[in-house]
Formats: C-alpha cells, structure tokens, sequence
C-alpha cells in the first residue's frame, strides 16, 4: 500500500527538504466577469455575448462565428472583447478550427473564410503553438509579483508542441503571447505578440502566467517521483522552459531532494522581469528522481546535455551551447558539480575495494557502474551556482525522519537485482556504503559518507567560474551556524570566486529576495 502522500509530506518537511504547497487557484475569463464589468457597454453587444455563450453551452460549433462577431463590434481594450477573443480562440480550438499555418477557419452562411494568423517576435515557428489557455484570474503561492501589465489585447498562455512521445525533449513548458485582433483592407487577422514586443507597442501582457500555469498539479507528482523513482513519471528528464532560442545562453536548473522543476518558478517568475536577461538568456530544468543516487542522476543529465544538444545544434554551429551556465539548489548542486569536474578513481575507491575489472559482472551493470563512477568535466558548461549545497553532508541525514524518508524510498527492481548479482558474484568488494543497497540521496548526504567525501575532493575543471549562495541564521545548534538544514562550513566551497551569504532557511533560500539579486548580478556580468 502506498505511504500517504501527505504523510511523507510531513517526514520530507521535518528533513529539511525543499517541497512546498505551490497551490494554484486559476479561473479562466468568464462572460460573466466581463458583464459585470462593462459599463455602459450597449445591449445589443450584451445580447450578442450572452448568445455566443448559449451556442457555446449547447456545444453547437456555430459559437466561434458568434464570438468573432462580438470580438468585431467592441473596443480591443474592453472587458468584451476580451472575453470575446478568448472565448474565439478557445472554442476554435476545441471544434478542430485552427490551422497555425493559416488561421481560424470561419463558416459565413455558404461560405467559408480565415481568420489568418500572425506572429511576432517570437523566436521559433509557428509549430511550437499547439494550444491555447486565455488568461483568467489566478493566484499561485511562492510568486511574489506578476510581471503583467494591462492593456489592448487578450493575454494568453500557450502550450509548446507535444513532445512527450519523443525521448530527452519533455513537452515545453507554457509561454506567454497576447492576441489582437487587426481589421485589415476588408478583413481581419489575429496577431500573436511576444510580451517584448507587446510591451513595447503598449499591449496587455502577463509573463507570470505561464509559471502559474505550469505549476498546476506539480506537488503530488513530485512526492510520489521520490518515493517511486521507477514509474514512468519519474525518469530522470532535461527539458527547456521554452522552445529552443539560438544565441541564447542556457542557465540549467536542478532541483533538491523530493522536488521538481516548478520548485523554481518563483526564481525563474523574477529573473524574466530582467530584459537584458531575457534577451541573452534561456532557462533549461533538469527533473530526476531525487529517492535515488545522485551520481546515476548526474551520469542521465551528462548524457542527456550531450543528446538533447545533439537534436537542437547537429552541426555545432550554436556558440552560446558552449558556454552553459548549471544552477544547483540543495542536493542539486551536488549533481551540478558532477557535470563540471573529473572523477579520476576517486569515487570508485571511495566504494569499492576491488577495481572495476577484477570484479565479475554482467557487461550491463558494469557500463552502468562505469558511467556514474567514472566520469570527465563537460566542455560545454563554465560556470556552476550553487546554492545550499551540502558539498560535505548535513547531520539533519542521521535523524529519524531522514531516516524514515529513505527507507520510504521503493528502489526500482533493476537496481535491487544488479545489486543482488554485485555481491553475490563479488562478496568481499565493496565498502560499507554500498552493503545493503545502492546509496539513495539521503545516504549520500551523511557527512560520513566517503562517496560524498570523493566527490568533494574531485577537482572543477580550469575553466569553471563557480559561485556559491550560502544560507544562515538558522542553526539548531548554538556552535555550527546553518540555514536550518546545510551548515555554513558544509556550503562553503574553496574554488568559488564568490560567497554570498543569506539569512535564509533552507526551503526558502532559492526564491529569497537577496538571492534573486544575486543571481540576476552574476548572470548580468557575464560577456555577451
């Protein structure tokens, strides 16, 4: 039977890691919003509203023409048009009458007609528009602010081509666009503005929306990925914030213990109110079943770096891939690490006690032992943040509820049977971190762990700026000083350039005011 999910909300809490409510209450337009604000707005447009939504409530098709009608008749800054364009858009969408390539397709009495479309300053094609959700009313917890501003035109969130059928490139997360509807020589045409670009001609926009939205549901998902790392869900997965914007930098994101990419979205929902990071930036996030090893989740991010790089620069001709940027929070950053130094024999030592070629094992297992063992620096990523990184344990793993969290822990079947076959094959060849199982994230955070101690040890390649964001203020215990879970001696890192230090706890640091700051500082100094 499975554990509760709010029951291993409250181990996970007492352990320090970093899983929040996130609750999202989002209403999309209504017709009745809009009349209850519309003034002096005519009857006759009321009327002409209030039977659109009768065609829509009856399901009849012949509601979208209605909504264009609406939509025509009114003012592009008035509560009816609207919650007219949205409604078009919507209900077009759901009676099959949108082609991204062409339009809105229109009846009129025996003829038929295009509503045709138009982006602009959109960075990717029209493909990566799949579907779109009007922009309501929402609240979401952990955003402080909405980047949003009112006027003409109709603020939506649009969702990126599906790509879950497709390995390494998980579907986008949603964007921003706002529509306008432009009469032309004898016709119309609906625009499709990027907020830049909404911002600039003075056009409603709203950037938060899209975070709020993709935050929708995430919780569960991400208790259950960390108690159930082998369900499909839970794979480990690097996918981009938005489609792919060549030229731009990627600024990768991993997450901590028991948590998933919308963790950031208070981060993320701050650092796009900068333009100048907008413009030279683009925000990738790395999802992995943080139950498990941190080196088999840092090995599925190296290859995945190289393979999703593979699909969106074949020919190498993108320079910005060359310098990535990894942001780690937590036991995340141990994983950021992973990506950017040399393994020599370090850890192998640190686990095993004979080489990798005396002991006997299925060609499978030892590839897989090789690939999270063994490992050299990417060339494609210069600078690492971390943020809270317990490069050297936390003590928080030695109590009950730490302890209680990785025996919750359901190791996939795969990983218990090679684990089986390693020691019955090779009794006497490993150390003692790997003798009842293989080290799930917690074990690795126990500051005795001599895993955790080869990784500190391995070397950042010579060309990694590192930074590191340090919490404080909130120690348990009056002589180490911490932010409740990593101490300060723990966080600190003797090869970064710079050492911010926050009074923060450690579920709050990541979205903390003075952290965002940092952030924003260190990525605003990078060369163009």
């Amino acid at each position: 039977m499975r554990f509760p999910v709010f029951s291993l909300l409250f181990v996970l809490l007492c352990c320090g890691c970093s899983v929040s409510h996130r609750r999202v209450n989002w209403c999309a337009p209504s017709v009745e919003s809009a009349l209850a604000s519309v003034g002096d707005a005519s009857q006759t447009l009321i009327d002409a509203l209030l039977s659109a939504r009768r065609l829509e409530q009856a399901d009849e098709p012949a509601c979208v023409e209605a909504y264009f009608h609406v939509a025509t008749e009114t003012l592009p800054n008035s509560p009816i048009h609207k919650v007219a364009v949205a409604k078009l858009v919507e209900t077009a969408g759901r009676f099959g009458r949108i082609d991204m390539e062409v339009g809105i397709h229109l009846a009129s009495g025996r003829a038929a007609s295009v509503l045709r479309f138009q982006t602009n300053g959109f960075e990717w094609s029209n493909d990566e528009f799949r579907e779109f959700i009007p922009v309501g009313k929402y609240c979401a917890e952990g955003l402080a602010c909405h980047n949003a501003t009112d006027g003409p035109g109709t603020a939506f969130v649009v969702l990126g081509e599906d790509r879950r059928s497709k390995p390494l490139l998980l579907e986008c997360e949603p964007f921003a666009a706002t529509a306008m509807l432009i009469q032309t020589e004898g016709s119309y045409e609906l625009h499709w503005y990027a907020p830049k670009v909404a911002a600039q001609q003075g056009l409603a926009y709203d950037r938060t929306a899209p975070i709020a939205f993709g935050m929708i549901g995430t919780e569960k998902v991400a208790l259950e990925d960390y108690r159930f790392p082998s369900e499909p869900s839970a794979g480990p997965t690097l996918f981009m914030g938005q489609p792919y914007q060549r030229g731009k930098t990627p600024v990768i994101f991993v997450h901590g213990l028991a948590s998933d990419a919308s963790t950031w979205a208070g981060t993320i929902n701050e650092l796009r109110q900068c333009e100048d990071l907008n413009d030279r930036f683009q925000f990738w996030f790395f999802e992995y079943p943080s139950g498990l090893s941190v080196l088999g989740n840092a090995a599925a991010l190296r290859q995945q770096i190289k393979c999703l790089i593979h699909r969106i620069d074949p020919k190498g001709t993108d320079p910005a891939l060359q310098r990535m940027i990894i942001v780690g929070h937590s036991a995340g950053g141990l994983i950021a690490k992973a990506q950017c130094c040399a393994s020599g024999n370090r850890l192998w030592d640190a686990a095993f006690k004979q080489s990798l070629a005396d002991l006997k094992l299925a060609p499978e297992v030892e590839s897989d032992l090789k690939r999270d063992f063994y490992f050299e620096p990417s060339s494609r990523i210069d600078q690492v943040i971390y943020i809270a990184t317990p490069h050297r344990g936390s003590v928080i793993s030695y109590h009950l509820p730490a302890r209680l969290a990785t025996h919750l822990v359901q190791t996939p079947q795969l990983i218990r049977s090679e684990h089986r076959d390693l020691l019955r094959n090779n009794p006497h060849s490993v150390r003692w971190q790997l003798r009842h199982r293989m080290p799930t994230c917690v074990d690795l955070l126990k500051p005795n762990s001599q895993i955790l101690q080869a990784l500190d040890a391995c070397p950042i390649a010579g060309n990694v700026r590192v930074d590191s964001i340090i919490g404080f203020g909130h120690s348990h215990h009056p002589w180490q000083d911490s932010d409740g879970v990593v101490a300060v001696s723990s966080a600190t890192d003797k090869r970064s350039t710079t050492e911010t230090f926050i009074n923060a706890k450690h579920t709050k640091i990541k979205s903390d005011p003075a952290t965002i700051n940092q952030l924003i500082r260190l990525l605003s100094e990078r060369c163009p």
